[in-house]
This record gives structure tokens, sequence and C-alpha cells, in this order.
């Protein structure tokens, strides 16, 4: 039986949280929920990044795509005689 490693991907994480973030402090700017600043863009951008990461590194992993692969053995099983074979007689 062979296992398959569960898939982590913090840099996908980092990447979706910075878009996310900057995408949400615009957003509060824009509805001036908070004030415009580059500084309050950027705590949210980083703030997200950083989360992004942490989620990337401990939430759900998933299953790689696919099915596992198969496994060959290393040597093939000893042949036994059959039930009623009798061993070859050599004259």
């Amino acid at each position: 039986m062979t296992t398959q490693t569960l898939k982590r991907h913090p840099i996908r994480g980092f990447i979706w949280g910075l878009i996310f973030g900057l995408g949400l402090g615009l957003l509060l700017m824009v509805l001036s929920i908070v004030p415009l600043s580059i500084p309050t863009l950027a705590m949210y951008t980083g703030v997200t990044a950083v989360l992004g990461v942490v989620w990337g590194m401990v939430g759900p992993a998933k299953k790689p795509k696919g099915p596992a692969p198969a496994s060959t053995p290393l040597a093939p099983p000893p042949a036994e005689p059959m039930a009623g074979d009798s061993a070859p007689e050599y004259d």
C-alpha cells in the first residue's frame, strides 16, 4: 500500500493574501470606511499576506490529483507447485 503525501502551498497563500488584502484595502477606502492613506493600504495587504501564509501552512491540505502510483514488487513471488503436480523426473 502506498501513501500519498498532502501538498501545502504557503507561497500560493502569500500571493492570494496580497491580492485579497489589496482588494480589501481599496474597497474599504472607496467606501469611506477607513481613511485614504498608503500605510492603511499596506497594513491590510501585509496582514492578509501573513494570514495567507499561515493558512497555506496549517489549513486543510488537498490530496494530490490523479490515482496513486502503482507499486511494483521488487521480486516476483516464488513459484509454488500446484496441487496434483509432481516434481519433474530427470533420467
